[in-house]
C-alpha cells in the first residue's frame, strides 16, 4: 500500500471574494449563490449610525493591579506595599469615573 503524494501548493487559490480551485468552481460570495447575505438591498442610508470607536481605556487594569498589589502588602509583604497598591487603586478609580463621566456627558440625548 503507498501513501499518495501530498498535493501542491497550487491546488488551492484563495481570493478575497472567495476560494477557487484549479478546476475553475469557485464558492464564496461572488460565486452567484446569495452575494447579499442579509439588509433589505439598501444603501448605507438605511443602515443606524454606529458610535465612533473609542480606544480601551487603562483604568481598569490599574484598578486590578492597585487591588491586588494592596492585598499582597496586606497578607504577605507589609504595610508599604499596602499603602502603594492603595494609592494606585484610589487613583485608578477616581480616573476611571471621571473617564466614564466624561464619555456619559458627550452622549446625544
Amino acid at each position: 500500500m503507498t501513501a499518495a503524494p501530498a498535493p501542491a501548493e497550487t491546488d488551492v487559490l484563495e481570493h478575497t471574494n472567495g476560494v477557487s480551485s484549479q478546476n475553475g468552481h469557485e464558492h464564496g460570495a461572488g460565486s452567484g449563490q446569495g452575494g447579499d447575505l442579509g439588509g433589505n438591498g439598501g444603501g448605507d442610508d438605511d443602515r443606524p449610525q454606529q458610535p465612533p470607536k473609542r480606544r480601551r481605556s487603562y483604568w481598569p487594569f490599574l484598578l486590578d493591579l492597585g487591588l491586588v498589589l494592596a492585598l499582597f502588602g496586606l497578607i504577605i509583604a507589609g504595610r508599604p506595599l499596602m499603602v502603594v497598591g492603595a494609592v494606585i487603586f484610589v487613583v485608578a478609580l477616581v480616573g476611571w469615573v471621571r473617564e466614564a463621566r466624561a464619555d456619559y456627558s458627550s452622549l446625544a440625548d
